[in-house]
């Protein structure tokens, strides 16, 4: 039996690899505003993929342009080899679940599931099947007579999601699926929504400005600002190894400090020189970089450790600061400290010790440590 999971797996991990949805050469604009601007994309069978952005980043109007609500300017857009690119919405292998839900109040949860099989002239006992095996996916098995009124947000958004999947498209679109609900239902939908597509194995597409929600749920996600994607890749390597300073930025906190090449530091490391921190720091970097090349240090602010001490690990960087300002978010807290250049540095720390008081205060002296090899340089 561990044999033929570990196959399943295999299979399905192949078929993310094999090209089912292709954007190719997609520009739309508006006016004298180009809100997707000639992007390229390719998103495997089976994949749970993101795209992540923030207002007016063009998300939105690439996954209008995918439902075909929106036609391209420019290019094609294919699914499973198909060029849909002219297709009304109605003929392609593709179903949307909106942000507001859109679930008609006046009829119940299993009519709301089955009403788009009963506009398509399915069977009587097909659509109860169907609809029977939706409610008990999404866990509402005995909310089928309730009226969307008489159900809570998380409840609503899954009978929209059953509703989505009871036709069995090829592709999912998902409109900002948890934007409308609070943050612990939020996460716990978040893995529910995951979790169903892997069961189910049906191409999903989420479009959301939410940074924990693309990395909660994806597979791979697509970074996208001003029409264009910044970046493609895994949650792990957008976060650990973004490729420009905007994604550096936009997926969680980030220290951006100015610095300069001096010299390669062996093994693909360069020495960067420092000034705001007073070093000069080897960090790694693919890029071919240049002596006096001028380029941007990152760290993210939970591989920086904030202490009264002066000791550091064994290899680690340590310099001198003052605690500017400091926030209290139960499971962590989050340090600002002032280097003596002025700069200020954010750093976070997970809460290990259940304590009422604080373990530094303001104005404190204190020492910031990092192992140089969780710095990164960004050149863009």
């Amino acid at each position: 039996m561990m044999h033929q999971s570990a196959a399943t797996n295999d299979s399905k991990e192949a078929a993310k690899r094999t090209p089912f949805v292709e954007i190719q050469s997609v520009t739309k604009c508006f006016d004298d505003f180009c809100a997707v601007d000639d992007v390229n994309l390719t998103i495997g069978k089976g994949e749970l993929f993101s795209i992540l952005g923030g207002s007016g980043s063009g998300k939105t109007t690439l996954l209008r342009m995918l439902a075909g609500f929106e036609r391209p300017d420019k290019g094609s857009i294919l699914i499973d080899g198909q060029d849909i690119t002219e297709l009304p919405p109605y003929e392609r292998p593709v179903n949307m679940m909106f942000q507001s839900y859109a679930l008609f109040p006046h009829m119940t949860v299993t009519q709301n599931i089955a009403y788009g099989l009963k506009r398509d002239g399915v069977a009587k006992d097909e659509i109860a099947d169907r609809v029977q095996a939706m409610l008990k996916l999404v866990q509402l098995e005995d909310f089928g007579k309730r009226k969307p009124s008489q159900l809570s947000g998380g409840q609503c958004q899954r009978v929209a999601l059953a509703r989505a999947l009871v036709k069995k498209p090829k592709v999912l679109l998902l409109d900002e699926p948890t934007g409308a609900l609070d943050k612990k239902l939020r996460e716990q939908t978040q893995f529910e929504i995951a979790n169903i597509q892997y069961e189910l194995g049906i191409t999903f597409i989420v479009v959301t400005h939410d940074q924990e929600e693309a990395m909660n749920m994806s597979d791979r996600i697509a970074v996208m600002n001003k029409g264009s994607f910044q970046q493609v890749g895994t949650p792990h390597q957008v976060y650990e190894n973004p490729q420009t300073k905007y994604v550096a930025d936009f997926i969680g906190g980030i220290n951006l400090v100015d610095g300069v090449v001096k010299e390669p530091a062996g093994e693909g490391a360069w020495l960067i020189e420092l000034p705001d921190f007073d070093m000069s720091v080897p960090v790694a970097c693919a890029e071919q970089l240049q002596a006096g090349q001028a380029v941007t240090a990152a760290i993210r602010p939970e591989k920086l450790f904030v202490s009264t001490s002066t000791s550091a690990e064994p290899g680690y960087l340590k310099m001198p600061g003052i605690l500017y300002d400091q926030g209290y978010f139960g499971r962590l807290s989050l340090f600002k400290v002032r280097l003596p250049s002025g700069h200020i540095i954010t750093a976070t720390a997970q809460n290990r010790v259940r304590t009422a008081h604080r373990a530094i205060d303001w104005d404190e002296n204190v020492h910031l440590s990092f192992d140089p090899k969780s710095m990164m340089v960004l050149t863009k």
